[in-house]
């Protein structure tokens, strides 16, 4: 009986994680940054839009390896500035995403809310 009871809870537990739906699944739409509201549109072809006040900044986005985000921008900012690249931590729960990166030696945290 308890074999089968461990049995029972290991194959629970297998279905639930099968089910979850991946990162890449997840991340696409657009999310509200909430430090600045700026919008970040993940579509499903790995493309991305950052999406300011001034225009678009395209780039593309990838997830290297488990519960990690790679952000990188293609274009720039009026002025020129090529806007950084993130890579770092990302936890995907509902509609909010937390990305955990480091710039410059200091740890920052990125907190979105999911718009569409």
């Amino acid at each position: 009986m308890k074999t089968f009871s461990a049995l029972l809870i290991i194959l629970s537990a297998f279905i639930f994680l099968s089910c979850s739906k991946s990162p890449e699944k997840e991340i696409q739409g657009k999310w509200k940054y909430t430090g600045t509201g700026a919008i970040f549109e993940f579509m499903k072809d790995r493309e991305m839009k950052l999406i300011l006040t001034y225009g678009i900044i395209p780039g593309k986005y990838t997830f290297p390896a488990k519960d990690s985000i790679k952000m990188e921008f293609t274009g720039s900012s009026p002025e020129g500035v090529k806007i950084p690249d993130i890579y770092g931590n990302a936890v995907i729960r509902g509609d909010s995403m937390f990305i955990i990166y480091d710039e410059s030696g200091i740890e920052q945290l990125m907190r979105f809310v999911r718009v569409e």
